[in-house]
């Protein structure tokens, strides 16, 4: 199925990257109706965006180390072993608000089911400058 131009949703996601507190937001529905071409077109310059595959935890650590450091350089020269270390070393790096999307997000759950736990954990501490 093609893109359609989802103006509703566009703007209703930019609304929450525009706001200042940080968010967790999910985007969800059937495969191949657009989810992930709709976050393509709505996240900034400075914005990170993330697709996850089918691969085990630590490598999809490392991907994800990897797709940050091309925004914030060096960022994959270091080992981080668990999910809470990346996402902790990130938040410190950070020197403005930035999205984080991680697309395919079940994949990295089906890896790591702990993850949900550590992100609303960030957020519940007010850790964290990422949406």
């Amino acid at each position: 199925m093609n893109f359609v131009n989802r103006i509703e949703e566009k703007l209703r996601i930019s609304k929450i990257f525009s706001d200042l507190k940080p968010r967790f937001i999910v985007v969800y529905g059937r495969r191949r109706y657009g989810k992930s071409t709709l976050l393509k077109k709505v996240i900034r310059d400075n914005d990170i965006y993330f697709m996850a595959d089918q691969t085990e935890r630590a490598q999809q650590i490392n991907f994800l180390a990897t797709c940050i450091s091309e925004k914030l350089s060096g960022f994959d020269q270091v080992r981080y072993p668990k999910w809470e270390v990346l996402l902790s070393a990130f938040n410190q790096r950070l020197t403005e608000r930035i999205c984080l999307v991680l697309d395919e997000f079940p994949y990295l759950i089906k890896s790591s089911p702990e993850l949900p736990s550590i992100l609303q954990k960030l957020l519940d501490r007010g850790e964290t400058s990422m949406i």
